[in-house]
């Protein structure tokens, strides 16, 4: 296994910036979408007065917001998944503990190594992609509002801090290989 921590240039990065930029706008228009649908569905109705009716409404906008934040970081998270290729690396670590449980050694190292080359691919374009996204939070030549420069400055953030524990926990599992 090798410990190389050369960052390949190459325009994948780039475009999982938009992809991100693109799952954020759809993250954001959704909460502001779910808001205004219940802002409307609440100026429409009857007057209440109830202020046990009204605190239940409240509790049931926010419910339905938290919903549907939980639901957009799922399907966030699953695209990050798919898209750093942690899908790989789980298949390639699977096929190994199989091979291991077989009794054959080799394919088990084998599909282990594989496994490490997709690691490091990964850790690459996590530690590029936040590098990028932080960069893009810093540009003052895009027309950005400071909510948005902080979301893309914390994806930013999260992503080189994501890049750095799995970079930690490869080296961790190397070391028990030496």
């Amino acid at each position: 296994m090798t410990l190389s921590t050369k960052i390949p240039q190459t325009i994948e990065g780039t475009n999982m910036v938009f992809l991100l930029l693109g799952v954020i706008g759809l993250l954001l228009t959704s909460i502001v979408m779910t808001g205004n649908a219940t802002a409307s569905s609440t100026t429409t109705d009857a007057t209440i007065e109830d202020p046990g009716e009204i605190s239940a409404m409240m509790n049931q906008a926010s419910e339905d917001i938290q919903n549907e934040l939980t639901s957009q970081g799922d399907k966030l998270k699953n695209q990050l998944v798919s898209t750093f290729g942690f899908n790989e690396i789980q298949s390639q670590l699977s096929l190994g503990y199989q091979f291991a449980f077989a009794g054959n050694t080799s394919g088990a190292i084998s599909h282990v190594e594989k496994a490490d080359e997709a690691l490091e691919k990964t850790i690459a374009s996590v530690f590029r992609t936040g590098e990028e996204v932080t960069m893009i939070s810093q540009n003052n030549s895009l027309a950005l509002d400071n909510g948005t420069r902080q979301i893309l400055a914390a994806v930013g953030s999260g992503l080189t801090d994501l890049g750095g524990e799995i970079r930690d926990q490869r080296n961790n599992i190397i070391g028990m290989f030496e």
